[in-house]
């Protein structure tokens, strides 16, 4: 908890080190990741662990079966 006026002044963080996980039926984690590669790396790794595209876990399942189909075609 940090003092509203030091808090205006000189944050610690910018809004886009911070990313917030929601976990259905939960909680709700929020994270601070200030090195940009670290947080590159985090987003795709949860994007890949997730199968994401919006944001929401497996929506990319389907998109992944029509291109592993097309391309068991073309062989």
């Amino acid at each position: 908890m940090m003092a509203k006026k030091k808090l205006l002044s000189d944050a610690p963080f910018y809004a886009w080190d911070c990313i917030s996980l929601t976990i259905k039926n939960k909680w709700d984690i929020f994270l601070i990741i200030k090195n940009e590669q670290v947080m590159s790396d985090f987003l795709k790794l949860l994007i890949f662990k997730t199968e994401a595209i919006d944001g929401f876990r497996g929506t990319s399942i389907p998109f992944k079966e029509q291109v592993y189909k097309v391309t068991i075609k073309k062989y």
